[in-house]
């Protein structure tokens, strides 16, 4: 077992990963699982649920985990705005981390000539930690906050960060600093989102949203 496998394992987007569009048909191709070195991996889920809503009224549900091997979503010709949404779970008794992400991402779409990759983002957390996901409990630990997609870089307009330490009963906001978060001595797990990002407005881009929630970041 690597380092690498270890920590918070969350969506990983690239040139080539993400939510695409290709006529009417919506597929998501992306790591929901990727570790804290980028690497995609890969893990089995104990439960999958991914909902498409189209201007805010659901259209379908299934299990595709947005891995690239699902069935996708057929969707009307119109120009529409969307929510994604995907909630995959993982056996705590195989994975002490990251062991449930939720994650949702809106944007707009209509029907395409050619496959066309949506406007998504999202944020990852590489916390460091040892080989069983586990930070010193005695000393402060950094979590770096970096994101990927269409919001990354300068048209990234917000970053909002929210832990709980209580198996996500009650959440409060972290601030964020150079693109890092703190995690005190003495608090426990730490579970992170929702994060949300939005991208500026562009000549033919209204805007991206996501949510997500990772379960038992640091143990």
């Amino acid at each position: 077992m690597s380092r690498s496998a270890s920590g918070a394992r969350g969506p990983r987007l690239s040139a080539a990963e993400g939510i695409s569009r290709d006529g009417d048909t919506i597929t998501g191709e992306l790591p929901l699982h990727a570790d804290g070195d980028g690497h995609g991996g890969w893990t089995r889920y104990s439960a999958v649920t991914t909902t498409l809503y189209r201007n805010g009224v659901k259209l379908t549900e299934n299990s595709d985990a947005l891995d690239g091997n699902g069935e996708g979503f057929t969707v009307p010709s119109e120009a529409a705005d969307y929510r994604l949404t995907t909630s995959v779970r993982r056996d705590p008794t195989l994975a002490t981390a990251s062991t449930r992400v939720d994650a949702s991402w809106t944007f707009r779409s209509a029907k395409t000539t050619t496959q066309t990759q949506l406007p998504i983002s999202t944020a990852r957390f590489t916390a460091r930690t040892d080989l069983t996901s586990r930070a010193p409990a005695d000393k402060t630990a950094v979590v770096p906050v970096t994101v990927q997609g269409a919001a990354a870089g300068n048209n990234l307009k917000s970053l909002a960060v929210y832990v709980s330490y209580d198996s996500g009963a009650t959440w409060k906001k972290a601030p964020v600093n150079n693109n890092r978060i703190n995690h005190e001595p003495g608090q426990g797990q730490v579970h992170l989102p929702p994060g949300q990002h939005h991208r500026q407005a562009g000549p033919q881009v209204v805007g991206d949203r996501v949510r997500r929630v990772l379960r038992q970041l640091v143990a």
